[in-house]
């Protein structure tokens, strides 16, 4: 029998545990940073955490953009963590599917993801790819970092 998973938004109280989980992805975010993005969060940003039994074991971020170049808004999730001892329970599996259906009402015809190529190894690109997920072939992502300018 599954788990009753509840999926609800992200609220300044879930940072400590949203912190943990960005751990386990490799992101240091402190608990105050996290608390701080939940708060500020902007338009189009969404943050949602996934329940079991009242403690939060997943998290996810999906944002959606309104590019200039696309004439419907594109949905990007940005980070999918489900803990490593509630692993394997179709909760991550239960947030693409909310983070998709959610898109689809925003009036998004497509999600898009990045996955960090040491996730590959730990099976997380086959389980995009489980979902119906498939390598862009078309695109290539470009980064460059910028130092901090004073004002």
């Amino acid at each position: 029998m599954k788990n009753a998973i509840a999926i609800r938004p992200a609220v300044s109280r879930d940072a400590p545990t949203i912190s943990f989980l960005l751990r386990q992805l490799g992101y240091e975010q402190t608990t105050a940073a996290v608390a701080e993005k939940i708060a500020a969060s902007p338009s189009g940003q969404l943050a949602y955490v996934a329940e079991m039994e009242g403690t939060v074991v997943g998290f996810m971020s999906l944002h959606i953009i309104d590019w200039m170049h696309r004439p419907d808004p594109a949905a990007r999730l940005s980070a999918v963590v489900v803990d490593a001892q509630y692993r394997r329970r179709g909760i991550g599996r239960d947030l693409v599917a909310f983070a998709e259906t959610a898109a689809a009402r925003l009036g998004c015809s497509s999600m898009e993801l990045t996955s960090n190529l040491r996730r590959k190894a730990d099976g997380t690109y086959d389980f995009y790819a489980s979902l119906g997920y498939r390598s862009a072939q078309e695109t290539t992502y470009f980064r460059k970092a910028l130092g901090k300018i004073s004002p």
